[in-house]
């Protein structure tokens, strides 16, 4: 009769460790999964739309992926849909799937600007295109209204880019040694050799308009 009492004991005590055993072993995955981080990127200023994503824009941070989904995983070169503002993170929807994500119906022409004719304009914003006029005191002619500005260069090629929305002017002011001699233009297709043939001579000037 001892004995089985104390074998009894014995089969309570060893399923008490089982179970025990489970227990403890399903709360530290439930641990390991909450506490499990993911590298996700979020920009450091503005990154406007169309563009594309520089290093210097975003940085690397670890997230919890239980309460996020849809983060990008590779972000630097790619451009995005619309613009990210600063803090945010950029999530894989927002990314385009094509280089310069253009309308149907429209294309990209690159022209010649300086710090005056570009308008102030900076990626994502929307202009108007105007003839620069002539010698002759020719009147300055608009050649298309309201396109975006997919990005704008330096000499040497590489993104003026901003931390905010006040544009070009502020990157000067502030030290940066970028001025605009160039910008990429987002136009319709049947106002592109008008604007290609005006932005030789006498050139263009963008007036930047939202």
């Amino acid at each position: 009769m001892e004995r089985k009492k104390l074998f009894a004991i014995l089969i309570s005590l060893v399923i008490a460790l089982i179970v025990t055993l489970v227990i403890v072993r399903a709360s530290n995955a439930k641990y390991v999964q909450a506490s499990k981080t993911v590298t996700a990127y979020r920009a450091v200023g503005l990154i406007p739309a169309r563009t594309p994503v520089q290093q210097n824009q975003v940085e690397e941070v670890q997230v919890h992926p239980t309460s996020l989904d849809g983060l990008a995983k590779d972000v630097v070169g790619k451009s995005l849909l619309t613009k990210v503002m600063p803090g945010n993170l950029i999530y894989q929807n927002e990314i385009s799937q094509t280089p310069e994500s253009l309308k149907p119906g429209w294309v990209s022409v690159t022209v010649p600007v300086t710090l005056a004719s570009s308008g102030d304009a900076t990626a994502g914003d929307m202009v108007d295109v105007y003839t620069a006029g002539g010698n002759n005191n020719q009147p300055a002619n608009r050649l298309v209204g309201d396109v975006e500005v997919l990005g704008v260069l330096d000499s040497g090629g590489n993104y003026v880019t901003v931390g905010s929305d006040s544009g070009v002017a502020d990157v000067i002011k502030n030290g940066a040694n970028k001025v605009p001699a160039a910008a990429t233009l987002m136009v319709p297709a049947e106002k592109a050799q008008e604007i290609v043939t005006n932005a030789k001579q006498p050139g263009v000037h963008l007036v930047r308009v939202k």
